[in-house]
């Protein structure tokens, strides 16, 4: 979604806060109670897995049909709401806002550590399956939104599957924010006795002194989390001190400046070697590009974009990145289509 005004957020949030009935939420949404309420009685999802970048693989809960399109719309609804009691930590999942002095995403909650000495990052296991239905439908009939039993329950069931937040939904992560807030308020009064900056993206735990944080600090935090029904992953706890590179959420937190990691950007320079090589092989043999070597273009591209985000577009390293998509994107010339196929083999 573009970005949006403040305006428009508040337009949302008081059509969604305002609703009292099943009944609304139907009118709401365009379809009939009766379409609705069978809808979170028999909801229809699409189980499957994709690796995970550190080896393994996740499995994804995907709502399909209308019920994707319900999500859809709700987590607009959710997204206005939550945009106006978002703690001062949550970095993850927002809105971006027209006008806003700082934008809230992954680059400026890196931003947030610069400098630090000591970083300490923290990854909750499983996070969207700790936040169970009964926990959906209080957040929904806790303030800001105030529903009568009835409305919050329909809605729960609407976002949830098989009693939790499914991975793969539309409205999980805004949700897993709800959900976080109590985690928030936390883990920042800690950080504010220890003189530590905070910071959450989705739900990856950051936390940044200059001075030494100790194995006592981290149980404590570990603690901390366990109340507040979010352990962490043990294995994705990890503590850098002043000799160790920093790294938020895959970004390289230095003095004064947040860079990407040298893998992101080899990367994508092998990728753009092999879009090179398959655009090559399309113009020799005059064929039309698939589909699939356009969505590689895509995913290029958006390399490219977050590239420039987080670099800035007119840094080198990011112009070498545009010369080098280009080049790869257009189709050789005659003289550059000699290949091993018209080697004369005796």
């Amino acid at each position: 979604m573009t970005d949006v005004s403040k305006y428009r957020l508040q337009l949302w949030r008081r059509d969604f806060c305002r609703l009292d009935r099943p009944a609304d939420l139907a009118m709401l949404l365009g379809m009939s109670p009766q379409r609705l309420t069978a809808m979170a009685l028999y909801p229809e999802y699409r189980h499957f897995t994709i690796p995970k970048k550190g080896g393994g693989t996740r499995h994804i809960e995907e709502p399909v049909g209308e019920l994707k399109e319900v999500q859809e719309v709700l987590n607009t609804y959710l997204q206005a709401v939550y945009w106006f009691c978002r703690t001062d930590a949550a970095y993850g999942f927002l809105m971006r806002v027209k006008g806003e002095a700082e934008p809230r995403h992954i680059v400026t909650h890196a931003r947030r550590h610069m400098g630090c000495k000591y970083l300490l990052n923290a990854d909750v296991k499983d996070c969207f399956h700790q936040i169970s239905t009964e926990e959906i439908q209080a957040i929904f009939e806790d303030k800001p939104f105030h529903f009568g039993e009835a409305l919050a329950r329909l809605l729960a069931a609407l976002c949830t599957h098989q009693g939790r937040l499914p991975m793969g939904a539309p409205t999980s992560p805004v949700l897993s924010n709800f959900a976080m807030r109590l985690l928030d308020k936390s883990m920042e009064a800690l950080a504010r006795m220890r003189g530590w900056i905070y910071t959450r993206y989705a739900d990856d735990l950051s936390f940044s002194s200059q001075e030494v944080i100790t194995e006592v600090d981290i149980q404590q935090v570990s603690n901390l989390a366990v109340n507040h029904g979010f352990p962490f992953n043990p294995a994705k706890v990890t503590l850098m001190g002043p000799d160790d590179v920093k790294v938020v959420t895959g970004l390289v937190v230095g003095i004064h400046e947040v860079a990407l990691p040298p893998s992101y950007i080899e990367e994508f320079y092998t990728h753009t070697r092999t879009l090179a090589g398959i655009v090559g092989v399309e113009a020799y043999f005059h064929l039309e590009s698939t589909l699939w070597a356009r969505r590689f273009e895509q995913k290029l591209h958006g390399m490219l974009e977050f590239a420039g985000q987080v670099l800035g577009t007119q840094h080198p390293e990011y112009r070498k990145m545009v010369q080098a998509l280009r080049r790869a994107s257009e189709p050789p010339d005659s003289a550059e289509l000699f290949s091993w196929l018209d080697f004369p083999y005796r």
